[in-house]
């Protein structure tokens, strides 16, 4: 099921895919930064903010239901 943020849009993954396939790319192209001085300060968000950035899910349309592989 999806439903939007404040839950006033609610609808399944099969009525909103149509049959249709779902791709999406995305970057993330952060402000420079700077290496962290003596006392671990410094402006370092991209090394500290970094995770897992993608993810393989099998979709049940008919169901619409989600598993991450």
């Amino acid at each position: 099921k999806i439903t939007s943020y404040d839950g006033v849009l609610s609808t399944t993954v099969a009525e909103t895919l149509e049959g249709k396939e779902l791709w999406a790319t995305a970057q993330c192209r952060p402000h420079p930064t700077e290496p962290l001085d003596a006392d671990g300060q410094g402006d370092a968000f991209v090394g500290l903010a970094f995770c897992a950035v993608r993810a393989v899910v099998d979709v049940d349309i008919e169901l619409g239901a989600i598993r991450v592989v």
